[in-house]
């Protein structure tokens, strides 16, 4: 055992060190006084490989100097944490790599083997173990026991992992797993001080098998009782902790309400989101604290820092000390990270005398801004969604701002648009920005068709607001706005939620409550909002007006409105399809109504240049020489120049370009493939889909129609969907009303105009009424002669 000076931690005041000992340091360095803390150096996130080799040894190589200037500096770990994908991909050649990894840092540390503790992560599956779509999906959580209780199906579940335990149980064994490698371990360390931790390792990451798996995954109610019953049988222990890879708001929601109650008054460490979060939180729930690493190596040039923590329980003074390291790129080497906590660092009560009848407002790492959940705003609304747009075998990933390109509309505080339009053209008001609109307005309502970029514009602004780079939204460069954005058609779920159906009166704060404890739980929660809206730092943006029921949606915006008058100083954006900008949302917000134009050639321009810029990165003159051959094409193809004048059309055709180096000649292969892949990838059944879209474009063709009710527009679907052996007449009725409610607003091809249904462009309309013709008559000249000479 070494001296006691050897592994004594720094003290209050004295950990908040500088790049070199400070006086205070020194002075302890020399005492011999045993101080009733453990510090743990808590890690995440390696991702090692055999084919990163340079890279890995630059960043942790600097790691490694880096612990060592900080036992220099007075704060000695006695344990280290690892929380899971300590390799790249599961293969059994990475942890050769990990293996010489962990040698290096403890021997770094002047620690023995059984001081590293270590989980699993979703990198540590071999996911080619598994056919692909081999992927776990339980009803419910008995379903979900019943196949971890299995030893066959566990061993099954569990064998994308087998290169991952071997590794452990050949070089850690101590970390022996329960339950035929169920449970990681479940272990206790007695530090210096005398005090006793309990270590339970979980393994969060046996359901992994895609990405993203956010909510639906779970470490499951039977190894987390497995795991507890062993706990039960280690003794007496002053703290215990809880050790698993993913956050517990990534959790299968059934599975986190389960954890959290289980882990009531614990300490949570964990990774797998890219950044240094967490805090302590004493909910209605309970009270826990949930720590994040980071990730320590994501590449050298990352765009996120790769970073570390220290974490030191100090019982005498009842507090929790975190110091936060992240590699700096340019210089080579880890420094302080100034941008989490306070200067790099953090302290928190350890205990909290509190009743639990009177929660109290989580105490916050990062001031009063919450790192955790903007990160994941950043990481879920960073990219723009192309897959449903994409063709078969496709996978373009598009970071949202690099694309974006901006929204126009016109001003609603000048004049009335028939003076405008009336007045001279020097004099005309011009189109504005949305979000300079939203920037310099307390309430916006914006109106837009399908695919005019409502949704994309909500989530920049969340982005950049997250991102903290408010000027690339077009608000003030000090401006710290807290971005809030809520899919409605996810929040009306509440309606359904026995514990709220039968309160006549619903408030935004019960909704906001509501809606953060099922999105975001266990990342941010009502009561920090609160603060920020108390401070008037809060944007709401409110998406889908469109997507909920007239009654509900009056509800909501009420409510809201209400919020708005509680709050005032704070920010609101709702947005909707026309339909949805109904007489309660034109009440309360139609001053601030804002219809969305369609693109302009220079806005077309402006997003193919950005588009082929991101996908060919590595060479400037190959993206203009791209973007340039495909604007030549549309401006050669008049047709598709009256497709693109929406975002998502817009998208549609780059993506079309990109995988064909070219546009189709002919028109009809054009919106073949245009159609093919607006409907292949948002569609379990996409030929259902076309069939119904082909029915009744013949049908309105026909009757010469460019509009129709809703009832003409089912009774078109019922064509191509019968009645089901087993299934009741009302049952089919409601099953197909369904069916066309889904259909309608996510195929891009119709739209919702003053009550009726129609073809976004005539020429949609056109083109599927001639496949229609095609598909069902073997003579098709009789079947079109009586339309000869009709006229549209």
């Amino acid at each position: 055992m070494p001296p006691p000076n050897e592994s004594s931690p720094a003290r209050p005041g004295v950990s908040r060190f500088a790049e070199s000992p400070g006086l205070g340091n020194l002075l302890l360095l020399k005492t011999n006084i045993i101080m009733d803390e453990c510090t743990i150096l808590h890690i995440s996130d390696l991702h090692l490989s055999v084919k990163d080799t340079f890279g890995q040894n630059t960043v942790l190589g600097a790691l490694l100097a880096r612990v060592k200037e900080d036992r220099k500096n007075g704060l000695k770990p006695e344990i280290v944490v690892v929380t899971g994908d300590i390799a790249k991909s599961g293969q059994e050649a990475e942890y050769v790599q990990v293996k010489i990894f962990f040698n290096d840092l403890l021997k770094a540390l002047e620690l023995p083997r059984e001081r590293l503790f270590i989980v699993p992560g979703n990198h540590d599956v071999n996911r080619r173990k598994y056919r692909p779509k081999d992927i776990p999906v339980y009803e419910n959580m008995t379903e979900l026991n019943h196949e971890l209780k299995d030893p066959d199906y566990r061993a099954d579940l569990l064998k994308g992992m087998d290169a991952y335990f071997a590794f452990i149980e050949s070089e850690f064994p101590h970390l022996k797993p329960l339950d035929n490698r169920l449970v990681p371990f479940v272990t206790s360390y007695t530090a210096r001080c005398g005090k006793t931790i309990s270590m339970v390792g979980l393994n969060s990451a046996w359901m992994c098998r895609k990405s993203p798996d956010e909510r639906e995954i779970a470490i499951g109610e039977y190894q987390l009782i497995k795991a507890l019953e062993a706990a039960s049988k280690l003794g007496k222990t002053d703290q215990t902790s809880f050790l698993f890879h993913h956050p517990l708001a990534w959790l299968w929601p059934a599975d986190r309400d389960i954890c959290r109650g289980k882990m009531d008054q614990k300490i949570i460490l964990c990774g797998h989101l890219h950044d240094a979060a967490g805090g302590y939180s004493h909910d209605l729930d309970g009270k826990l604290f949930q720590f994040q690493a980071g990730a320590a190596y994501l590449g050298v040039d990352s765009d996120f820092p790769n970073r570390f923590q220290h974490l030191s329980i100090d019982w005498e003074s009842n507090r929790i000390r975190l110091n936060f390291r992240k590699f700096d790129k340019t210089r080579r080497q880890w420094v302080l990270d100034g941008e989490t906590g306070q200067d790099g660092m953090a302290e928190l009560p350890l205990r909290d005398s509190s009743s639990k009848a009177s929660p109290k407002q989580p105490t916050k790492l990062k001031n009063e801004w919450p790192a955790a959940y903007c990160q994941w705003i950043i990481e879920n609304y960073g990219h723009m969604e192309t897959e449903r747009l994409q063709g078969k075998g496709q996978a373009i990933v598009v970071r949202l701002p690099e694309i974006f390109i901006p929204l126009y509309a016109m001003d609603p505080k000048k004049e009335d648009q028939s003076k405008v339009q009336a007045a001279a053209p020097d004099d005309r008001q011009k189109p504005v920005e949305l979000e300079t609109l939203i920037a310099q307005n307390p309430s916006t309502l914006i109106e837009g068709h399908p695919g005019s970029g409502k949704t994309t514009l909500l989530k920049h602004l969340a982005f950049c607001l997250a991102s903290k780079k408010p000027k690339e939204c077009h608000f003030e460069p000090n401006c710290e706005l807290l971005p809030v954005l809520i899919l409605l058609k996810e929040l009306e779920r509440i309606f359904d939620d026995p514990e709220f159906s039968r309160q006549d009166y619903f408030s935004a704060d019960a909704y906001l409550a509501w809606y953060f404890k099922r999105k975001v739980s266990g990342i941010i929660d009502f009561h920090t909002l609160e603060n920020f809206l108390e401070k008037k730092q809060t944007l709401i943006m409110l998406d889908g007006l469109d997507e909920i029921r007239l009654e509900r949606r009056d509800k909501i915006v009420n409510a809201f409105a209400d919020l708005m008058i509680k709050y005032p100083g704070n920010k609101i954006v709702l947005t909707g399809r026309p339909h949805g900008i109904s007489e309660v949302p034109l009440k309360r917000f139609g001053r601030s109504l804002a219809r969305i134009l369609s693109l302009t050639m220079e806005q077309i321009r402006d997003f193919i240049h950005k588009w082929f810029s991101y996908l060919f990165q590595a060479s400037y003159s190959l993206s203009l020489k791209n973007a340039e051959a495909m604007i030549a094409e549309i401006k050669s193809h008049p047709a598709i120049e009256g497709l693109i004048d929406n975002p998502l059309m817009l998208t549609a055709v780059c993506i079309l370009y990109y995988d064909g180096k070219e546009l189709p000649g002919q028109r009809a292969e054009l919106y073949k493939k245009f159609i093919d892949n607006m409907l292949y990838r948002r569609f379990d059944d996409p030929e259902v889909v076309h069939d119904f879209l082909k029915s009744l474009a013949h049908h309105m063709h026909t009757k010469n129609l460019s509009l129709v009710d809703r009832e003409t527009a089912i009774e078109n679907f019922r064509k191509v969907d019968q009645i089901q052996a087993d299934e009741t007449r009302e049952g089919y009725r409601k099953r197909i009303q369904n069916l066309f409610d889904e259909i309608e607003p996510r195929c891009g091809l119709l739209k919702y105009e003053n009550g009726q249904y129609g073809f976004w462009h005539l020429t949609f309309q056109e083109f599927l009424a001639a496949h229609f013709v095609a598909d069902n008559f073997s003579d098709r000249i009789k079947a079109i002669e009586p339309y000869w000479g009709i006229s549209w």
